[in-house]
């Protein structure tokens, strides 16, 4: 009696491992920060974001939700830096963070695209966009501070091996009236790791049947 129910349990379990999804997609690291820094020195301002929650401050607004299959990431980012100077000798300058790591376990693809702007000849002012696996630069783009008050656009698609990769954009201005401004959506796919299929719930439903079924007749062989 006890071999059977420990064989009807354990072919249970097989069944629900096959039903249930490969989350392929790990969240590893969330660097998302804000400083603004007065000179000669008052009034300086620093957030930082939740892991992976949504962040909106002066100077960045991000989110990073995962799907609801928990296969992959949706995000947006908008990153801002200003920098100026008063009547008073303050020079004001902002520096705005986004970095998030991940992990993809299976074949993936990611996928990005979105824009620099800029006010003026901002030559003070620093934009730029980073994506990497591990070490390995993957893409990468900053915006040319010598390009007079006009959008830069970029974008990039390509499917990814399984490893650990980290996103980030950067924007940064200080001490005189320019300023840079990073927006951009981003997608990651565990593409190695569907959803299952409707049949794989269907078996799911049998073998629970049958588990019900057997442990009845179990139970009335036994008294």
């Amino acid at each position: 009696m006890a071999i059977r129910l420990r064989s009807a349990r354990i072919a249970y379990v097989a069944l629900l491992g096959l039903a249930a999804p490969a989350h392929g997609l790990g969240l590893l690291a969330d660097d998302r920060l804000v400083t603004r820094t007065v000179t000669p020195g008052c009034c300086d301002e620093h957030y930082e974001a939740d892991f992976f929650a949504p962040f909106d401050v002066p100077y960045q607004s991000s989110s990073i939700p995962v799907t609801s299959d928990g296969l992959g990431l949706d995000g947006s980012v908008a990153a801002r830096a200003n920098g100026f100077h008063d009547d008073h000798g303050n020079f004001y300058s902002s520096v705005s963070v986004f970095s998030i790591g991940f992990r993809i376990d299976g074949d993936g693809s990611i996928a990005l695209g979105g824009c620099f702007e800029s006010s003026f000849d901002a030559v003070p002012a620093h934009g730029s966009v980073l994506l990497l696996a591990g070490d390995q630069v993957l893409f990468a783009r900053e915006r040319d501070p010598y390009e007079p008050c006009m959008d830069e656009h970029f974008e990039f698609a390509a499917e990814v091996a399984p490893g650990a990769y980290t996103l980030e954009a950067r924007a940064a201005a200080s001490g005189t009236d320019w300023g840079v401004f990073v927006d951009f959506a981003f997608e990651v796919r565990d593409t190695a790791h569907p959803i299952p299929e409707p049949s794989t719930f269907a078996t799911l439903a049998a073998g629970l049947a049958w588990l019900g079924t057997w442990r009845r007749r179990a139970a009335i062989g036994g008294t």
